[in-house]
């Protein structure tokens, strides 16, 4: 039986790297027939025989959005509507009481977050920090089937202990990154970040790092390559000012973000990748996706000392945790990758070797589409 299933996001947008390049392409691979509908954008196309029908709704009010969008997905009736957010759900709700379509919410970003419950008066945060809560909840209890992206974020739905619910992981399909053999990093070195450029994603932590590498290996050449954007002005300004005096041996590579296929070639080019965002409460809890992305380039990585990563590998066979304000010690630990060429390369092909036999999209694709279907 060939089904129409719609990917509803309001979070992400339609060329998302989960949804449309792993989820949808899996689905489409089976034969069946695959729309992706995002408020974040207005895009009507078809791409690898996937339908985008993409609407720029997030700016209105949710009725409004729900009209809208219900008029948009009418003519396509779809069977199957897999939701990124709880407004997604809510949305997705009107149809599905209509036309007795499954909702599937897929859980991958916390509700409520700093961002999302963010103002400058404590009432209203509490106000809205509590009413997400509630919304979280709720589509939760009104959807058909629960998907977690890790287990942290799983555990408010632990009391919906009867919905069919499954776990499926941020992991690449490895046909997307092509990995380089390592380079010799006795000379030169290539260190990268991934991310917003703010101090909650520790860029200034790793900005001392990169220079901390740089004034004790005077006579190496140390590349940092930076792929994101700045917040605002204060983040940049913030930036330039920790860089000041600047060294002669760093460089500093800054570009903004990229297609997932320019991020996947992109990234092949690192020698060490570095994430030194904040330890606070929703950060050890959130797991980095990147992260899988960088183990399946074959290099080291050096991350804060998050809960969430603990929870899913031991990260000492191929990269250092610690916290993210131990500038001396993180250097120590690239230095030593730069002294001892074999712990380089051992801890390269232990990156390589957990991606292709633990880390693979390929292993739970199968899963994921049977419990969609079933």
């Amino acid at each position: 039986m060939t089904y129409k299933i719609l990917f509803l996001n309001t979070v992400h947008k339609s060329f998302d790297d989960r949804v449309f390049y792993h989820q949808a392409k899996a689905l489409s691979d089976h034969n069946h027939q695959i729309y992706i509908f995002s408020t974040q954008e207005k895009i009507n196309t078809n791409k690898d025989g996937i339908f985008i029908v993409s609407g720029k709704l997030h700016h209105l009010k949710l009725n409004e959005q729900s009209n809208r969008f219900y008029a948009s997905i009418n003519q396509i009736s779809p069977d199957i509507i897999i939701c990124d957010s709880p407004i997604a759900v809510l949305l997705a709700f009107k149809y599905h009481f209509k036309k007795k379509s499954k909702i599937i919410y897929d859980i991958t970003e916390w509700y409520p977050s700093r961002k999302n419950s963010y103002s400058n008066f404590f009432l209203f945060s509490a106000i809205k920090f509590t009413g997400l809560i509630f919304i979280n909840l709720l589509a939760g209890c009104i959807s058909d089937k629960l998907i977690f992206g890790e287990h942290y974020k799983s555990l408010p739905f632990s009391m919906f202990f009867w919905k069919k619910r499954i776990f499926i992981d941020y992991y690449p399909d490895l046909r997307y990154i092509r990995p380089l053999p390592p380079v010799d990093i006795k000379k030169s070195i290539r260190l990268y970040y991934s991310g917003w450029f703010n101090n909650d994603k520790g860029i200034i932590q790793v900005l001392l790092l990169a220079r901390k590498v740089a004034e004790t290996n005077k006579d190496m050449q140390i590349e940092l390559n930076l792929t994101g954007e700045f917040n605002n002005e204060n983040d940049r300004q913030q930036f330039e000012d920790y860089n000041q005096p600047q060294c002669s041996n760093l460089k500093i590579n800054i570009s903004g973000f990229k297609s997932f296929e320019e991020f996947c070639t992109e990234i092949t080019n690192a020698d060490i990748f570095i994430d030194l965002r904040k330890n606070d409460f929703e950060n050890t809890h959130c797991l980095p996706i990147k992260l899988f992305y960088y183990l399946a380039c074959g290099r080291p990585v050096i991350y804060s000392d998050l809960k969430s990563i603990h929870k899913v590998m031991d990260i000492s066979n191929f990269g250092v945790c610690g916290n993210p304000n131990d500038t001396a010690y993180f250097t120590t630990k690239i230095n030593e990758y730069i002294q001892n060429p074999d712990l380089y390369k051992l801890h390269c092909d232990n990156a390589t070797k957990i991606a292709v036999h633990e880390f693979n999209w390929n292993l739970i694709e199968d899963k994921f589409v049977h419990f969609v279907l079933n």
